[in-house]
């Protein structure tokens, strides 16, 4: 679910014309991609402890 948010926020930003929307473009894309990167770390971090 996070990947998607992530990807959706990437395809949002490449597409956002109007300069009053790029602002919230860039911070839903970082906030996607820190999530996303964030759940990937917790993720490995639970695998390496089975």
């Amino acid at each position: 679910m996070a990947r998607q948010e992530w990807l959706e926020a990437r395809q949002y930003f490449e597409r956002v014309n109007d300069p009053d929307l790029i602002d919230y473009a860039i911070y839903s894309l970082e906030a996607a991609e820190s999530k996303y990167n964030y759940l990937l770390k917790e993720a490995r971090r639970s695998e390496s402890h089975r």
